[in-house]
């Protein structure tokens, strides 16, 4: 049987002599574990002077790109193998994940970045702010094309299948469906008594879920603003995600545990416990079978979500993982932490 060797690389900031002794240090440090293993040392072009640490393996891949400081959201660009990030210094990045170099970053807000999501078509880039804005970038020109003002800051935002709409979730307790050619507000739903962490669009963009901190998740109808359904969560949620298939929709709650729902009848399908501390990201799969979470634990967790069982359990951030996201193949999970660092998984 053929053995295939996957690839694990560390990016670190500088390019010194300090650096690359840390670097042979962690090397030393998970060798026994390792059963091929090397050191090189290069200087990837676009960013930093970064130093790469190179380790082969046959049990885990792994790429880690190191930044300033913390990660606070991620998404993959669609049918690509880019991803994209927020930092804690109101700035997002874009990396190719196959070289780890860095793209392009840009600055167009004046607060923290808390959301990064890519069009449908994968030609432009949502940014949302705890500044009151949302920006809209082309990433090809990196120039703003659309800047909606807001009354609240932005939690969440996301795009609609058709890429016409924006859904987002605020600390006013509310949903607005934002036109994305004039920037002005369409609708508005109401009924969170907290403020709206997280929201997601069903893939034929006929409904929204929302996960609020006041314990709920709700399915809404945007053509007429009504909540559909209410589901009862133990403590607040911060992360929904409707399922590919649109059957089912998962949450993330701060009780520690996963839960699928069923989209039409609200009904709780499986919990998924596991974790110690509250999970703060979900994902689903492209084929929809399997949830990936990212915890306050440090931890990235893989479910089956047809039986609700674990099925991997990924470990190496050293601080709460507070986004995870599936490649558009499937075949890679990203993951971002305070812990300066992003992290993609070969699955």
């Amino acid at each position: 049987m053929a053995i295939l060797v996957d690839t694990l690389q560390v990016v670190c900031k500088h390019l010194d002599v300090y650096s690359i002794l840390q670097l042979a240090s962690t090397a030393r440090s998970i060798r026994s574990q390792m059963t091929q293993w090397r050191i090189s040392v290069t200087d990837p072009i676009g960013f930093l002077p970064m130093t790469t640490l190179i380790l082969q393996n046959f049990d885990c891949c792994q790429r880690i790109i190191h930044t300033h400081c913390e990660i606070y959201s991620l998404a993959w660009q669609s049918q690509s193998k880019c991803i994209s990030f927020s930092l804690c210094d109101n700035k997002f990045c874009m990396f190719d994940t196959d070289t780890a170099k860095l793209l392009f970053d840009l600055k167009n807000h004046d607060d923290t970045v808390w959301v990064v999501a890519w069009s449908p078509d994968g030609t432009k880039l949502l940014t949302a702010s705890h500044d009151n804005t949302i920006c809209i970038s082309d990433t090809s020109t990196r120039l703003t094309l659309c800047v909606v003002q807001n009354f609240d800051s932005i939690w969440s935002a996301k795009w609609s299948p058709d890429g016409t709409k924006l859904v987002t979730g605020s600390n006013c307790n509310t949903l607005q469906i934002i036109n994305t050619a004039t920037g002005r507000v369409a609708c508005q739903m109401t009924g969170h008594t907290n403020d709206v962490i997280s929201v997601d669009w069903s893939p034929d963009g006929t409904k929204v879920v929302s996960g609020s901190r006041d314990f709920t998740v709700r399915i809404w109808d945007p053509a007429t603003s009504r909540s559909l359904h209410v589901m009862e969560c133990d403590f607040g949620v911060v992360s929904v995600a409707w399922s590919p298939d649109g059957t089912r929709v998962v949450s993330g709650s701060a009780d520690n545990k996963v839960r699928i729902w069923d989209a039409t009848t609200g009904k709780a399908l499986h919990i998924l416990q596991g974790h110690g501390q509250t999970v703060l990201s979900v994902a689903w799969s492209p084929d929809s079978t399997k949830v990936v979470s990212g915890s306050a634990d440090s931890t990235v967790r893989i479910w089956s979500s047809v039986t609700g069982k674990i099925m991997r359990v990924l470990k190496g951030h050293d601080d709460l993982v507070v986004a995870v996201a599936w490649s558009p193949d499937g075949t890679k999970i990203a993951s971002g932490s305070y812990d300066y660092t992003v992290r993609v998984w070969n699955i």
